[in-house]
């Protein structure tokens, strides 16, 4: 997987565009290439962003949120806890359950796992998906 951060936006804050970049995580795509097609990315859902990895030849299958596979790429909408605070983010997560978190100062990619991370309560997982490349199949 090719790491993808969040952007800063001209007035310094961040864009908020954690989808944007786990698509482009899970699809080696560009992140420029996704921004394009999905221009309004603050109003899509998890859903869409589902539908739109449909229409650019993934299969997508919603799977336990409390049990997700090992061995697949997933597609992750957790609630992050920040502060006290809760926030919707999107995550990649790899063969090996290790998360690639899109999101600046967190700990590099890989280096911690999506099971430790909803134990320890860093995350609580919303939705998960399996990702996979219809014509790697």
């Amino acid at each position: 997987m090719r790491m993808v951060k969040q952007r800063a936006t001209t007035d310094g804050t961040t864009a908020m565009d954690c989808g944007v970049c786990t698509i482009a995580i899970l699809t080696d795509l560009p992140y420029e290439k996704i921004l394009v097609d999905m221009p309004n990315y603050r109003a899509v859902n998890d859903h869409d962003w589902m539908r739109y990895l449909n229409l650019l030849g993934f299969e997508v299958v919603q799977v336990d949120n409390n049990n997700p596979p090992m061995g697949l790429q997933l597609y992750c909408g957790v609630t992050a806890l920040l502060n006290g605070a809760t926030i919707d983010h999107a995550v990649a997560v790899d063969e090996e359950g290790r998360i690639f978190d899109p999101a600046n100062g967190v700990p590099e990619p890989g280096k911690h796992t999506l099971q430790k991370c909803v134990e320890f309560g860093t995350f609580k997982v919303r939705c998960c998906f399996t990702v996979r490349d219809r014509r790697l199949m």
